[in-house]
């Protein structure tokens, strides 16, 4: 991802860098079939039930510059990276 100063990459070939501006919320969320028939949902590809929205980072997609931005890296069949919180009102 490159955005004026902004740039992330990773090092894991396949993978995506992706962002997004909602902050984490706790969300009751219903089971899934998959959910009951045992299968963990990093296994599967599901994402998290966390009530936010990932955008692929590409110039189609601006990253905001008056709220918090939380990036990280994702693959399927892969465990998501760490967040990374990005102060992009000051980039």
């Amino acid at each position: 991802m490159k955005s004026d100063e902004i740039s992330a990459q990773s090092t894991t070939e396949g993978s995506l860098v992706v962002w997004t501006d909602d902050p984490c919320a706790d969300v009751d969320v219903p089971a899934t079939p998959a959910d009951r028939m045992g299968s963990p949902r990093d296994a599967i590809g599901a994402p998290e039930p966390d009530g936010r929205y990932w955008r692929i980072a590409c110039a189609a997609t601006p990253i905001p510059r008056d709220r918090p931005v939380w990036a990280k890296t994702v693959r399927l069949g892969w465990l998501d990276s760490d967040e990374v919180t990005l102060d992009v009102a000051h980039a």
